[in-house]
């Protein structure tokens, strides 16, 4: 039934490439950590990104218990003076990162004044063109191959943090909070000042969707595999 709703899900998207929409939110087919398997939102030429959604899987842990995963995606900057992100997922605490197109950190937003929604606000350091945002559960942070942190807090107080200049690019994440139960985590992303990274033709985005679609089952039934594995040792 999931590949099924998945494959549907997906030639849905790749229909939605023809029709020439001004604006689309994307919603999640299965996006990776790392920029190497980062997910990159398909659209009509010029059309604005204005919202991303999805879900973190969690991975169980080998003290048995669990851990969000972080979705990476491919985006292009087209108003730097106003790009901003904005995640909610409920009551939960999210985390928001930028990254350049080579994979340093750019700013990041755990928590804002008013609450655990992160929200990315305009930056003077930003300039249009190709960028990965992350979205992870509140507390984790992006590493370099040497275990690095990307980000750091600047002294004062602020809600950002930004590019660490001593770190390499993004290699992996390390969790704040374990979870204690198999249960994704529902979250929704705004945003002003983007638009697709990336325009297909109407063939190759049908068929890009529905390899998306089989690469996404693939991938969720490895990890129900590994998942099983992990629970029968």
């Amino acid at each position: 039934m999931k590949c099924s709703i998945l494959a549907a899900a997906a030639l849905a998207a790749a229909l939605s490439f023809t029709q020439g929409a001004a604006a689309l939110t994307w919603n999640e087919i299965d996006a990776g950590e790392v920029p190497v398997s980062a997910e990159i939102p398909l659209g009509s030429p010029g059309a604005a990104l204005t919202g991303i959604t999805g879900r973190l899987d969690v991975v169980a842990l080998l003290d048995n218990t669990f851990a969000y995963q972080v979705d990476l995606f491919g985006i292009r900057i087209t108003d730097a003076a106003t790009f901003s992100a904005t995640a909610t997922a409920g009551s939960d605490d999210t985390a928001l990162f930028l990254f350049d197109m080579d994979g340093f950190g750019v700013y990041a937003s755990d928590d804002t004044a008013s609450g655990l929604n992160p929200a990315l606000t305009p930056y003077s350091g930003l300039s249009n063109g190709l960028y990965y945002l992350g979205v992870a559960q509140g507390g984790f942070s992006a590493r370099d191959g040497l275990g690095e942190d990307l980000f750091v807090q600047p002294a004062g107080l602020t809600e950002l943090a930004y590019g660490n200049p001593a770190s390499g690019p993004l290699d992996s994440w390390l969790n704040g909070f374990p979870v204690n139960a198999d249960s994704s985590l529902a979250y929704s992303i705004a945003l002003t000042g983007a638009s697709v990274a990336a325009v297909p033709e109407p063939s190759a985005a049908l068929m890009l969707a529905l390899g998306l679609g089989g690469l996404a089952a693939l991938r969720r039934r490895q990890r129900h595999t590994a998942h099983a594995d992990h629970h029968a040792g």
